[in-house]
């Protein structure tokens, strides 16, 4: 990912200059590590300071790079591992990935993080490796669900124009964020410089080559990951989930609480949808290590 001027001037010209500057400096000083797995080449962070890990993963419409936000808030206290999920296409594949990568940093036990799409990743992970993991945040996702899966949406997904797939994914996304004249002042500039980041995001890597993994992963998440997972009744961890009553995957909190092991549950105010994690930054960010610290 790049930020030069004519990317400036496509994008983030009548945006926040101090939340372009976040990004920018981010880029320059973080760079995307390369592994090579069963013949995949597979990016990932690896960065950050302190005794706890924490893995997150990223992929499908966005590089590892669209994960700064949560590097740049936890890095000074935990090491991150961000990994990018586009080369797998079956969910055993992207497991056995992913301890490949942390075996290769010479990491043992983690804490998982899962927001939006990635928490498909994050409770996938977990329910082949909890005896690896001390705890596990999902923040706005989907539980499984075995009754809206039909193979045959992906077969008709592969025959869609790319042009309609990828205006439905802008407009699905606008409708993630709220109007700004229902945001505190404060919030107005970040919201805007993330729309802007996400059109960048998504014309740039937003493609059916990075798109289809994903989809292919998340079928397969609904047909093989239902709930209940009876294994995890003895797991001493710990599970928060992080939602709002007006978030589109609200919804799913019930089967989240019921099913997952030792869970807790932290809302955000309403009024705020999909975005309350990145418009309530730091609050966010401060529960998590809270959470983090005491397991």
């Amino acid at each position: 990912m790049q930020i030069n001027d004519e990317i400036i001037k496509k994008y983030y010209s009548y945006v926040s200059q101090t939340e372009l500057k976040r990004l920018h400096d981010f880029l320059k000083t973080h760079t995307i590590k390369q592994i090579n797995f069963n013949g995949k080449s597979i990016p990932y962070y690896s960065c950050g300071e302190g005794e706890k890990t924490i893995l997150t993963f990223s992929g499908g419409h966005s590089g590892v790079e669209v994960m700064y936000e949560s590097i740049l808030g936890f890095e000074n206290q935990y090491k991150m591992v961000v990994v990018n999920i586009s080369p797998f296409n079956r969910l055993d594949d992207f497991s056995a990935g992913v301890n490949y990568i942390l075996d290769e940093e010479g990491i043992g036990r983690v804490s998982v993080m899962g927001q939006s799409a990635s928490g498909i990743f994050a409770q996938a992970y977990f329910k082949r490796n909890y005896d690896r993991m001390d705890a596990m945040v999902l923040t706005n996702t989907l539980a499984p669900n075995k009754k809206k899966n039909k193979m045959w949406g992906v077969f008709l997904i592969r025959l869609f124009p790319f042009s309609v797939l990828k205006a439905i994914f802008k407009k699905k996304v606008r409708s993630w964020t709220p109007p700004e004249g229902k945001l505190p002042p404060e919030a107005v500039e970040r919201i805007r410089f993330k729309r802007a980041f996400m059109r960048h995001i998504i014309d740039m890597q937003f493609s059916k080559k990075n798109i289809m993994p994903l989809i292919n992963i998340a079928f397969e998440f609904n047909e093989k990951d239902e709930y209940p997972f009876e294994d995890f009744k003895d797991w001493k961890g710990k599970i928060l989930i992080v939602t709002s009553e007006d978030d589109v995957c609200y919804k799913y909190v019930d089967t989240l609480m019921k099913h997952l092991p030792n869970t807790e549950l932290f809302k955000f105010p309403v009024g705020y949808k999909h975005m309350a994690p990145m418009l309530f930054r730091d609050e966010f960010q401060n529960r998590i290590k809270d959470f983090f610290n005491k397991t």
